[in-house]
């Protein structure tokens, strides 16, 4: 049961992960490009994750940790630009 339920939410970030790269590559304003970063980070995360509990290790948690906290970084990089360029193009 576990391993349909594991398949299925591969499915779907896969899916989640095409948006996201959708909006990225045609996003008619640079905030959607870096929404569509974040959500991209996001969806690679949880990718991790579920690869981790495919495979019953905890190896992986220290690179979901790492991916985290520079996904967030960068978030917080690109706001802080745009900020001070004055708002979106």
């Amino acid at each position: 049961m576990l391993e349909h339920v594991l398949q299925w939410a591969d499915g779907m970030l896969l899916l989640g992960l095409l948006c996201g790269a959708y909006r990225f590559c045609r996003g008619p304003t640079l905030l959607d490009r870096i929404l569509a970063f974040d959500y991209i980070s996001v969806c690679l995360i949880a990718f991790i994750a579920v690869y981790s509990i495919q495979g019953r290790t905890t190896q992986y948690l220290e690179l979901i940790l790492i991916f985290s906290l520079l996904g967030f970084t960068t978030m917080v990089g690109f706001m802080e630009a745009l900020y001070a360029r004055g708002g979106e193009e």
